[in-house]
């Protein structure tokens, strides 16, 4: 386990078999949080993909899906653990701050975003992203800015009845 540790800090092997890589993962691995980053970190490393791409389906078909039980089967929650995606609570307080970063994922740059929308500050934040993100001023932003930065299914929900304007205007 210290080697896996290490690992994940400084690079996975290709001469090594990790314990996720055999036909049963050791009774209790995963309940240490260390052995979860560790086999996330892995899973990117493996795949070559952003950890924005990562799907519930790269964990299932890579052996790993025995992690999806400690986070509700949300590779969102298993990525914020992993440190790829910000917490809702630190989206909340980019938001409040108007400082965003791009060195982790938030929700709606996934490839299948969870429906987080229901919350009416992680409505906010989200739009305040994208302003954030364009750089554009407010009254250029149109729907296809939305849609073509994962922000489509923010649109469709109720309070903005696919208006972008409405969704500004809650954005403040």
């Amino acid at each position: 386990e210290d080697e896996i540790k290490e690992h994940a800090k400084t690079g996975f092997k290709t001469d090594k078999i990790y314990p996720w890589e055999i036909q049963m993962v050791p009774q209790g691995f995963y309940k240490k949080l260390e052995n979860r980053i560790a086999a996330t970190k892995w899973l990117t490393w493996k795949l070559r993909k952003d950890p924005r791409e990562i799907t519930q389906d790269d964990f299932y078909n890579h052996g790993l899906g025995g992690i999806m039980n400690y986070y509700k089967g949300s590779p969102y929650l298993v990525l914020i653990e992993a440190g790829y995606a910000y917490s809702l609570d630190e989206i909340k307080e980019h938001a409040r701050n108007e400082k965003f970063g791009a060195d982790r994922a938030y929700p709606w740059e996934r490839t299948r975003a969870p429906f987080i929308y229901d919350e009416k500050e992680i409505r906010i934040a989200a739009t305040k992203w994208l302003v954030w993100r364009l750089r554009k001023d407010t009254r250029e932003i149109i729907l296809d800015d939305f849609n073509n930065n994962g922000l489509g299914g923010l649109l469709v929900r109720p309070e903005y009845k696919g208006s972008p304007y409405l969704a500004l205007v809650e954005a403040g």
